[in-house]
């Protein structure tokens, strides 16, 4: 396995799982991330080099081909659909080998209640159709379609990683004060549960994000709490588990 060159585009817990086995294991490998902050919490080894630039598929492609990987990994957060598909078409151009690391589900014992959506834009639609106090838990990405829901500023309370970017973007979009927490995960159910508690929040909004995602920890806590959950689907693809 040393003689090999892996190319991670990781930002996820797989992704840092992934880094750190594969650095341990002496092998050549590049791992791209999102942001700089995501870049901090991958392992330090000497066989390991981390870039945290955006790129495109042609951008992708040409560092494909300087790199010269024997094959790519997708280990991406299973919401990100563009990137995999930049991914997937820059290894299609190039011919490298592409593996697509799958995160494992979570158990889903549905509520009667649970309302299920395919993107950000129809659970805004829904959640503008209904009143009550929502503790949206989708990132930062997501803001600026919550602000669409009538009287966002006093309804929505998000949580977000606690970086400065992040920071200034909720800011600019006016969710500030006590309806902004910013925090960096995992996050118990015990903790999930405080924090609906705490913003008397009627509806949890949350992305399946599998079991590495804490998504099991927040709707049980909504069920401890009698919130209602409106899920963004996780959408399909192929490709093979972490362990795998």
């Amino acid at each position: 396995m040393k003689d090999k060159k892996i190319l991670l585009y990781a930002g996820t817990t797989e992704g840092r799982k992934l880094a750190s086995y594969l650095g341990r294991r002496g092998v050549r490998l590049h791992v791209c991330v999102a942001t700089a902050y995501g870049e901090s919490l991958l392992p330090e080894e000497k066989n390991i080099t981390v870039t945290h630039d955006r790129m495109d598929s042609g951008q992708m492609g040409e560092f494909m081909r300087v790199f010269e990987p024997d094959y790519v990994i997708d280990a991406t957060h299973p919401h990100a659909r563009l990137v995999s598909e930049e991914i997937q078409e820059a290894c299609g151009r190039t011919g490298v080998r592409l593996e697509r690391c799958l995160r494992a589900e979570g158990e889903q014992n549905k509520a009667r209640d649970w309302v299920e959506v395919d993107s950000i834009q129809e659970a805004v639609s829904f959640l503008s159709s209904v009143s009550g106090v929502i503790f949206a838990t989708t990132g930062s990405k997501e803001l600026e379609v919550l602000c669409q829901i009538p009287d966002y500023q006093k309804r929505v309370y998000a949580r977000v990683l606690p970086t400065s970017n992040v920071l200034k973007k909720c800011e600019k979009l006016g969710i500030t004060g006590s309806h902004l927490i910013a925090m960096q995960g995992p996050f118990s159910t015990e903790m999930n549960t405080l924090f609906l508690r705490q913003t008397k929040a009627e509806w949890l909004l949350t992305k399946d994000s599998g079991r590495a995602g804490g998504f099991q920890e927040k709707v049980e806590a909504a069920r401890e709490n009698g919130t209602r959950v409106v899920v963004i689907r996780r959408p399909e693809e192929d490709g093979i588990s972490l362990e795998e």
